[in-house]
């Protein structure tokens, strides 16, 4: 993975355009920086997340020596080196396009539906959020709603224990092997630590407020979100959990 995004990239030409800037002129969400990398997009929210992550990319800058505080009192100017990088090619994250995905990398459905239009217009956040939420709505879906001795709907961690744990004498909700000996119990034991990793990465980035800038990263959350409802497709789940299916004459697909 290359080493400077375009936020990098930005940040030094605009301290290079006007010689020395101060903080507040970089980083205002009303400044020329945060106004030329937000496009268009005048939304309040959106200009403060960009502030708030080019703020980050220009902590990169300055620990490795690309800029500094010219008198002391926050007015930034380019080191030699980090005109050299400036002007040389300088490596930036890459980036993917929507046809690349389309054509050459197939997500499962339910992703596709939820978070390839958000993929496609820019909005990765956005688009890992909703894939995410995908999954752990499937698994509430497959394992039929589980609750906990409260008689309240099982969420979280909570949910993905009781649904795949599988060790002691817990018998899990929904098998993804046929759990006949210790591989198989440890396979389903990384499963639904998979699926526990969703959990805490869906936390995390709903209550956070940041800018996802890398679309190859996207992808590749997007590509575990996909990976884990194809664990949940009902022609998978019957090999091992004929009993989610005894009671109804349709999958629980259907029931989405």
């Amino acid at each position: 993975m290359s080493k400077y995004s375009n936020y990098h990239v930005q940040i030094l030409q605009h301290i290079l355009q006007t010689k020395c800037s101060s903080w507040h002129n970089l980083f205002h969400r009303d400044s020329e920086l945060i106004r030329n990398i937000a496009g268009e997009n005048r939304d309040i929210n959106i200009l403060q997340q960009i502030s708030a992550t080019t703020q980050q990319a220009f902590q990169k800058l300055l620990s490795e020596g690309l800029v500094y505080d010219t008198n002391g009192d926050r007015w930034y100017s380019l080191t030699e080196a980090g005109k050299k990088l400036l002007k040389s090619n300088m490596e930036l994250l890459p980036t993917i396009d929507f046809e690349t995905v389309k054509n050459d990398y197939e997500l499962h459905p339910g992703i596709k539906s939820v978070a390839l239009d958000l993929f496609k217009n820019g909005h990765y956040k956005e688009a890992i959020q909703a894939a995410l939420v995908e999954v752990i709505n499937r698994v509430k879906v497959v394992a039929k709603n589980p609750h906990g001795s409260n008689a309240r709907e099982l969420d979280g961690d909570d949910l993905m224990n009781r649904v795949f744990g599988c060790d002691g004498v817990n018998t899990p909700l929904v098998k993804l092997n046929n759990l006949s000996d210790t591989l198989d119990r440890a396979e389903q034991r990384g499963f639904m630590y998979l699926f526990k990793g969703v959990v805490g990465i869906r936390d995390k980035k709903a209550h956070l407020n940041f800018v996802q800038n890398d679309s190859f990263k996207t992808l590749e959350y997007l590509a575990l979100a996909s990976l884990l409802m194809r664990l949940l497709d009902d022609e998978f789940l019957k090999h091992y959990n004929t009993h989610l299916y005894q009671s109804e004459n349709i999958s629980v697909k259907d029931n989405k």
